[in-house]
């Protein structure tokens, strides 16, 4: 993303040519009309900035003559040149900010490949995380016997015992007073054991993908996905080096999870997440972690093929799994500093993989993203799963 405004000028003519989608022409009052569709917040009445004219082919949003912001496609990226300073008083104070930058930081989620535009892996396997993080565990629903003995007994004072007590002292004509004494005090004894007994609890469940990108680095991703019973704002700790934004909608069996809008500031140790009642919201944050790489191997005997895999970690590898072109096998856990070897299936001989235990959403993302690749890049770094 590339900040706009004629104070920017510098910046925008020191990048490559490539990157350079536009140039900064006069400074103008921009039409914010098209941020009304990104969030329900009040309009933002102005917003100082510069025209933008196409160096290239852009996609721009806003005016014709004067668009917020063009964009182009980059690799497998996408680069956004804004034709406005982000960090001016107006935006920075404006209640829709979150929800803008919230669908301006999103990572590119098509590409053009090979075979016409598809979904980048990041795209995949954040829809598999926020699937996973879907997946809640029953809430404890509030115990509802003193609502059911409170509901009994009014119903015996309103009905046959106050009749029959105004009956025996003669006092019928009470029973208008009393009736609705007895349905207010009923009613206020039933009001204060609903808010005594009303769902206090908060879900959060949290599921990390952690993919190792070098030989002592790993890529850890965590999706958080939170479902509370009031309007609230939680408090989040994530370590400095985390960039940390909305998880994408998704479709789960907890119901729609929907993104999370806040005010996401970065290398902060705490985060404040304002989290709307019965809403379930997810949040992810991306960092990178040392971690040195466990080792893959296939060894050639002298009758068939073993596969052998090295925790060199100091914590648990569960239910470790291997795969190798077409092949997937289970290698069960493997302990801090252990190694496990299994025969590896022959398939000239007919032999089928063994059964694996069942998969995680998430799992079988990774499994297809290793068989995709090709057998080269799949000897050179076998994929383990945390």
């Amino acid at each position: 993303m590339i900040g706009g405004g004629i104070e920017n000028r510098p910046t925008v003519a020191g990048l490559p040519p490539a990157l350079q989608l536009a140039t900064i022409g006069a400074p103008t009052a921009l039409d914010t009309a098209a941020l009304a569709e990104l969030n329900d917040a009040a309009p933002l009445p102005t917003l100082d900035g510069a025209t933008l004219a196409p160096a290239q082919p852009v996609r721009g949003t806003g005016r014709l003559d004067t668009p917020l912001w063009v964009q182009q496609s980059f690799g497998r990226g996408l680069i956004t040149q804004l034709a406005f300073n982000p960090a001016q008083q107006a935006l920075q104070m404006w209640p829709g900010a979150p929800a803008l930058w919230d669908a301006l930081l999103q990572p590119a989620m098509l590409y053009a490949g090979d075979f016409g535009v598809e979904p980048t892996r990041d795209t995949l396997q954040e829809q598999a995380l926020a699937l996973a993080a879907g997946h809640l565990p029953p809430m404890n629903l509030p115990n509802s016997l003193p609502l059911i003995a409170l509901l009994l007994v009014y119903v015996l004072l309103a009905g046959p015992v106050l009749g029959l007590l105004l009956r025996r002292i003669d006092r019928q004509a009470w029973a208008w007073l009393l009736l609705p004494a007895l349905a207010l005090v009923a009613g206020g004894v039933g009001f204060g054991l609903a808010f005594a007994y009303r769902a206090d609890q908060r879900v959060v469940s949290t599921v990390t993908l952690v993919e190792q990108v070098s030989a002592d680095v790993a890529r850890a991703r965590t999706a958080v996905a939170v479902l509370t019973p009031q309007q609230e704002t939680l408090s989040a700790t994530v370590p400095a080096s985390a960039l940390v934004r909305s998880l994408q909608n998704a479709s789960t069996v907890s119901g729609e999870l929907i993104r999370l809008h806040a005010d996401y500031p970065q290398q902060m140790a705490q985060l404040a997440l304002p989290v709307q009642r019965w809403r379930l919201q997810g949040v992810l944050a991306d960092a990178l972690l040392p971690l040195e790489a466990p080792t893959a191997r296939l060894v050639l005997t002298d009758d068939r093929v073993q596969a052998t895999v090295q925790n060199p970690t100091d914590m648990l590898l569960g239910g470790a799994l291997l795969v190798y072109l077409n092949q997937v096998v289970a290698l069960g856990d493997i302990a801090p500093g252990a190694e496990a070897t299994v025969p590896w299936p022959d398939a000239t001989a007919g032999e089928a993989s063994p059964p694996i235990p069942p998969l995680t959403d998430v799992q079988e993302a990774l499994i297809a993203a290793a068989l995709a690749r090709s057998p080269t890049e799949s000897v050179a770094s076998l994929p383990v799963l945390l």
